[in-house]
């Protein structure tokens, strides 16, 4: 039926726009990156747009950052003629209590040009003639039989939610193991499965499907720094064989940079270099590694202020790693035949500094032990 039909689409997610995140994100670095994924899905020709939730860091944000962030988003959808599907998270549902959401405002944006489509139950959402989104809000129970699939068309399946084995860190060095079963949602009937919540993109080990995390469209925090965070554009191109999907990931700007240096005895402040381009705009950490010492020496230099004055940082902080040198003495025990001549071997060797009246007492208290 849609053979040769080809769609194209961009999905983002967890924006969290508030006053101020992490010492660092402001509301404008959302908006700024927010506008920039709608200007870009008219320039691309995206057929419509999707955000897998959280829009706000806070359950309750004030009002003045609620109403600036719809203005946002009004005025940019104002000029399309696309839908937006907007998906709502966790953070979306206001006190946690699933019976009011701060998205609602959304589905009334009285500007815009196109339609929101506010996902906000778990049920199948109809798009165009030729695709459907089936959504799973945050905090709803994955329940197979509330989507109605269409294998003629595109199903794309939409979550926010943690998955059993997931990452909470782009090191993949700590998975969930609350949450989502894999196998409930790797189904053969979703084409693709996108997913909100977790801030780290990521693929899951489907067998049956494709897809995953999206991550956050913009660093959030300091565990961000140097990780890359932005938006998907996806392209759907029907075929004999099915849905062929390929990806393109859209990396955002870095608010974070974090660099550590070893400090050496010999080392002077000129040995560690910031360069500018990893400075600009940005929050800045840098940890110092060596013996107390030399690190205090080149962590307290002044001119570390510079990058902040001259390179307009939006901060810089140096971090101290003190790293103790640890004198290892060989003691030949292959002549000991007893506890006491362990110990009499041991003090003697000059590994540990005892007084003479200590080792006096050491030897009494072994020697009374050892009756």
């Amino acid at each position: 039926m849609f053979e040769g039909k080809e769609i194209k689409f961009i999905a983002y997610s967890d924006i969290h726009y508030d006053r101020l995140g992490a010492r660092c994100v402001t509301f404008d670095d959302c908006a700024a990156i927010e506008r920039q994924v709608h200007q870009r899905a008219r320039e691309w020709g995206a057929d419509f747009t999707l955000f897998t939730g959280d829009r706000f860091l806070k359950r309750d944000p004030e009002d003045e950052i609620k109403t600036k962030a719809d203005f946002v988003l009004d005025e940019e959808l104002a000029q399309s003629v696309k839908p937006h599907f907007h998906l709502v998270g966790n953070h979306d549902w206001s006190d946690n209590s699933m019976k009011w959401h701060t998205s609602e405002s959304l589905s009334k944006l009285v500007h815009s040009n196109t339609t929101v489509v506010i996902m906000d139950e778990p049920r199948t959402y109809h798009g165009f003639s030729d695709f459907d989104i089936h959504a799973l809000p945050a905090d709803h129970n994955m329940v197979t039989e509330r989507y109605a699939i269409d294998k003629e068309k595109l199903n794309i399946f939409v979550f926010h939610d943690m998955v059993k084995g997931s990452f909470s860190n782009d090191a993949a060095s700590h998975a969930f193991t609350d949450g989502i079963d894999l196998e409930e949602i790797d189904l053969p009937e979703f084409d693709i499965v996108l997913a909100g919540d977790i801030h780290v993109p990521q693929m899951f080990p489907f067998k049956s499907t494709q897809g995953g995390y999206l991550g956050s469209v913009l660093q959030r925090t300091k565990a961000d720094a140097n990780k890359a965070r932005g938006w998907l554009e996806i392209t759907a191109l029907k075929g004999k064989d099915g849905w062929q999907l390929t990806k393109k990931f859209m990396p955002t700007r870095n608010f974070f940079t974090r660099m550590s240096f070893i400090v050496e005895p010999r080392s002077s402040f000129e040995d560690f270099i910031v360069a500018e381009e990893d400075c600009v705009d940005q929050l800045v950490e840098v940890k110092l590694v060596g013996r107390k010492e030399d690190v205090d020496r080149i962590a307290d230099d002044k001119r570390w202020n510079n990058y902040v004055d001259y390179y307009n940082a939006r901060g810089l902080d140096v971090l101290r790693e003190y790293k103790t040198e640890q004198a290892y003495e060989i003691v030949d025990m292959s002549q000991s035949n007893s506890v006491l001549d362990d110990l009499s071997l041991y003090l003697s060797s000059g590994f540990v500094e005892v007084s003479e009246e200590d080792q006096t007492k050491i030897v009494k208290t072994v020697e009374r032990l050892s009756r």
